[in-house]
């Protein structure tokens, strides 16, 4: 009874009487209803709203319907106010008074156009559609429960799904500003950015190469030349201790062997200190959780935008059977993903090859299922190839094997310095390029290009 006094329904003569109010709360109509003609299909069509009087300016959400019967139901049952509407008429003076809610149910199981049009009149934004397969009164009669059904609505607007406007404005800008989208060049390697065009947030970029080609060494210039252009950098060095890997670094900031000029060692030193280059403490198997729990870290207090894990392999350990290796490899890559899109942050991951091969290495070599290959944006690959010439020896060269961002593949010559630890060449080695060896291998300064 307390749910009929609250819509204003009377009894008149024996029969019930519904109030219908236009959108100043004042009757304007009234229609009699009876239970037992009550029909599924075809509801009363109504003249005007039905408990527009229950609504007030501190309701934040309501559900509508298409007739007084599950109006009625809906409240009796949820406890949540509920309207029945006229199909055909909705001024704009009666979406006014809807203006403050924050949800909007609509319940129209019998015209779903009605019901999406209403939304779009509505805000979509704040709409909810329930398509359960039948009305409120006869769910409610069913025994089907209202609540759950209610709770189970769904968004108009799907915040997981856009349309081409939604992003149209960032495509113009991409096109217009490539260069600054195309992320921090480097300085060091102008043939890496001449292929990836940049050094991206968010990414994840996997190298890999056989035993003893140089990868942390290569990798610990790579980071460098980013981190001296004001790119926050984490190093996790899971192979070597940590103070040979920032000694390989010092001699590549300074271009100098510093064993031969130790009378610089402070001066190089107390710059280097200055850089935004960060070290993990870890040396070894690491948990995963404690890995990128300090990665978290590392980005909120100091502003980490480059974290790199030298390498999975020795991060993992070897206490896992062949099977268990290639699962526990792919979940960790999976959280390395998820934290370089969720933070905004780049990850670059060291992982061995499988196998070493007289021909080369390429994607397939990586150790492990195809998830390193997949989940990555960048894959670089450390190759070495034996020179045919009378005096021996490798060359190797930096191959781009995978480039998500515009798809331009491509590899360039790596060229060792002893003295300097760098595989940059220093401007006197540029200088001097005319005067190197005329083998033809040697002779590759140009980029290989692949699209």
């Amino acid at each position: 009874m307390t749910t009929l006094q609250r819509y204003g329904i009377r009894l008149y003569q024996e029969q019930l009487i519904a109030p219908l109010h236009d959108t100043e709360r004042s009757i304007v109509n009234i229609v009699v209803l009876d239970p037992m003609s009550y029909s599924d299909t075809k509801p009363i069509k109504l003249p005007a709203p039905f408990g527009l009087n229950l609504l007030s300016s501190r309701n934040a959400e309501i559900i509508l319907v298409d007739s007084i019967w599950d109006a009625l139901c809906v409240y009796q049952v949820t406890g949540k106010k509920a309207i029945a509407l006229p199909s055909a008429k909705f001024s704009i003076r009666m979406n006014m008074i809807f203006e403050h809610l924050r949800k909007i149910h609509i319940w129209y199981w019998n015209d779903k156009a009605l019901a999406f049009r209403l939304a779009n009149v509505l805000n979509p934004h704040r709409c909810f559609m329930i398509t359960y397969p039948m009305n409120a009164y006869t769910a409610f009669k069913s025994g089907h429960s209202l609540k759950t059904i209610v709770n189970e609505s769904f968004a108009v607007i799907n915040k997981c799904i856009e349309q081409f406007d939604t992003f149209r404005d960032l495509i113009r800008d991409e096109l217009l500003q490539r260069t600054r989208f195309a992320g921090l060049q480097w300085q060091r390697f102008p043939m890496l950015t001449q292929i990836l065009k940049g050094h991206r947030a968010g990414e994840l970029t996997v190298l890999t190469g056989s035993t003893g080609c140089g990868k942390t060494t290569f990798l610990s210039e790579y980071s460098l030349d980013l981190c001296l252009q004001g790119l926050s950098t984490l190093f996790g060095s899971f192979e070597i201790q940590t103070h040979r890997l920032a000694k390989v670094m010092l001699t590549q900031y300074s271009g100098l062997n510093l064993s031969k000029h130790m009378d610089v060692f402070d001066k190089f030193a107390d710059q280097f200190a200055r850089l935004p280059m960060f070290f993990m403490t870890f040396h070894g198997q690491e948990s995963i959780d404690k890995v990128i729990n300090t990665m978290g870290n590392a980005v909120a207090i100091h502003n980490i935008q480059h974290v790199i894990i030298d390498n999975l392999q020795f991060m993992m350990g070897m206490d896992y059977s062949n099977n268990d290796r290639f699962f526990k490899q792919d979940t960790l890559i999976h959280r390395f993903r998820k934290f370089a899109t969720n933070n905004k942050c780049h990850v670059t991951i060291v992982i061995h090859p499988r196998k070493e091969e007289d021909d080369g290495l390429s994607i397939s070599s990586i150790f492990g299922s195809a998830k390193a290959s997949q989940e990555s944006d960048n894959i670089l690959i450390i190759q070495q190839r034996k020179l045919s010439t009378v005096n021996g020896g490798n060359i190797k060269y930096l191959q781009v094997a995978k480039n998500r961002f515009d798809g331009q593949l491509g590899r360039f010559i790596l060229r060792f310095d002893k003295e300097r630890l760098s595989f940059s060449r220093s401007i006197s080695s540029r200088d001097e390029s005319n005067n190197e060896s005329n083998d033809s291998e040697q002779q590759q300064q140009s980029i290989s290009v692949e699209q």
